[in-house]
Formats: C-alpha cells, structure tokens, sequence
C-alpha cells in the first residue's frame, strides 16, 4: 500500500495463520486521529495477528480518502465480511456521560449540546456502561459512518472510552482487601483518560490533551492531589508521590 505506511504487523508464529477459518474468527478494529490498529482473534479471544497503521499530518477521523484506502486495500480489512464479527472502536470523538437514572434514549440531542458544543452534520449514537450504570453519548460524522457502512456488511460501533470503561469494570470491579480506591490511566499519543473507582464504583472520568511530559504528569497530579470530597480517598500508594523529585517541580 504506496499511501499507507505499517508500523507494525505481528502475527502468532506457532500458527498457521493462512489456515485459520475467518468465519470462526473476531475482527478488532481501533480508529484514532493518528492510528487504525486491528487484531483478528478465535472465538476464544485468542489474539492471532496484530496490525496497525499510523497517520502523519491528518486524522484518519477527517480524512476519510486515508481512511477508505487502507480498509479497500488491506488483505484482511477488505474481507471483512468474511468474519464471524466485526466490532469497531472509534478514539477522539466528542462524547458525554449521562447517569442512567437521568437517561431518555428518545432525545440524545438535549443531553449532548448540554455538556458539549452544538455539531453539525453528525449522527448522535450512545453506549450502555453496564455494571457503572452510564451512558456514553458520542457524536460521529456522517461520512465516518458511510466509509464504514461501505466497508463492513455488519459490525458493532462503540465509543473507545465506552469499551475502556467495560475493561475496566472487568478487571476492577471487585476491589482487593487492601485497595478500596482505584486510579487507572490510559494514555494515547496526544492525550489520556482518567478514571477513578471508589469501591467499584464510577466516581471520575476525563479526557486531557497533551503536548509534551510535563502537561501529562501536571494533569495526572492534579486529579490525584486536586480538590475532592473529604469522604473519599484515592489509592494509599498515591500518597507516595509528593515525596518524589518530579512532584516537585509542580509545586514551585
């Protein structure tokens, strides 16, 4: 592919992957503003090949031409109907939580342009966070979606934060004896989301853009030693923290 440089294209060596059964397998696609990663796995979520593109000086978010030439000319992502499932995850898109309690699936407008700026030309779809009782509301452009309703004959859309936060309810749900607190930080090339669980429960979540080293420990450290309930305590070994040099140099 002349426009579409691979970074990475790792498959299991123990397999042979040419004799695996497509229509038995998942297909795992990541899209963000500078990278489309996909993971082709068995129905046991067994990972057999792992592949990923990046994207320089656009996003393959609004530049659809970038992203239609690797889905029609990628081997595998160009069969895709051929796979048992196709789940899509889509990173950098406009999105807000709503408590499900205060959740009115009839009107997903109202609740958008209420936390977030009105968008044009966009289709509004939401999430179900089940296990923290949230819905995550996203906009996503309308050409997004014909670029991949083009592609793929069915598959699952979700927000990546969406998907994230059901990772997260997987592996932390049930807190350990010694931590009833729980700060998970996932980092992406220009920005990171955190998230903060009091006894399995959803108490923060945010997205921070980053330019360089410093803004990421300045927004980390903030939401660790930032202004919060006195009811509530985050994990026991971020108190270690202030005793670091780097700390420091936010405290000037």
């Amino acid at each position: 592919m002349e426009s579409s440089k691979i970074l990475s294209d790792i498959s299991i060596k123990h397999l042979n992957f040419d004799s695996i059964d497509l229509k038995k397998s998942k297909l795992c696609i990541f899209i963000s503003d500078y990278i489309l990663a996909y993971a082709v796995c068995d129905m046991q979520d067994c990972v057999q090949r792992l592949k990923s593109y990046p994207l320089y000086g656009s996003s393959y978010l609004h530049d659809f031409g970038k992203l239609k030439d690797i889905l029609d000319k990628d081997e595998l992502l160009s069969s895709a109907y051929r796979f048992d499932d196709v789940s899509i995850a889509l990173s950098g898109l406009l999105n807000t939580f709503v408590p499900h309690e205060f959740f009115d699936g009839s009107d997903l407008r109202q609740y958008f342009d209420f936390n977030l700026a009105p968008q044009h030309n966009v289709q509004l779809r939401c999430d179900e966070i089940r296990g923290f009782d949230y819905f995550n509301i996203y906009a996503i452009d309308h050409a997004l979606t014909e670029v991949l309703d083009r592609s793929f004959e069915d598959y699952t859309l979700k927000h990546a934060q969406s998907v994230l936060l059901s990772s997260v309810l997987k592996d932390y749900l049930q807190p350990s004896a010694r931590f009833s607190s729980r700060l998970i930080i996932h980092r992406e090339s220009n920005h990171l989301d955190i998230f903060w669980l009091q006894a399995g429960k959803l108490q923060f979540i945010n997205r921070f853009v980053y330019q360089s080293a410093e803004d990421f420990l300045y927004y980390v450290l903030s939401v660790i030693f930032g202004k919060r309930p006195s009811r509530y305590t985050y994990c026991p070994e971020m108190a270690l923290i202030p005793q670091q040099k780097f700390y420091n140099l936010f405290s000037v």
